[in-house]
């Protein structure tokens, strides 16, 4: 039965690391939209208003914040697999499993801040 249970945790491992893959990906998309944002408001800075270069301020610290956020998720790494051993997986399930619920809270900021830059931008650039 061992073989089983090992190859269960091997199957469960390489899913926990495909949901890791994918907050890796979902925070470079963070990324790439909030430095987007930036760089179509930096050209027009000195077009806006004073109302807009508060509002333009509030969307640069959100994009800060996005960015702060994308990297907590692009930084922790999972690194190689521990051995076959029964025990060595269990564990390398569990911490697979705890980073990848950390990388998805850390994007669920990062999108909350990203859409904030977003909004701020189109206010700013409105006025």
């Amino acid at each position: 039965m061992p073989p089983v249970r090992t190859t269960e945790c091997e199957t469960a491992i390489a899913t926990a690391r495909a949901d890791v893959a994918r907050a890796d990906t979902k925070a470079q998309v963070a990324s790439a939209a909030v430095l987007a944002v930036g760089l179509a408001i930096a050209p027009n800075v000195d077009q806006l208003t004073t109302a807009g270069r508060v509002i333009g301020a509030i969307a640069a610290i959100a994009a800060l914040v996005a960015l702060a956020a994308a990297g907590m998720v692009l930084w922790p790494r999972t690194g190689a697999p521990t051995g076959a051993t029964l025990r060595a997986l269990d564990a390398e399930l569990i911490a697979i499993r705890e980073l990848a619920g950390k990388k998805f809270r850390a994007i669920r900021f990062a999108y909350a801040a990203t859409g904030i830059t977003v909004v701020a931008v189109i206010a700013a650039l409105a006025l």
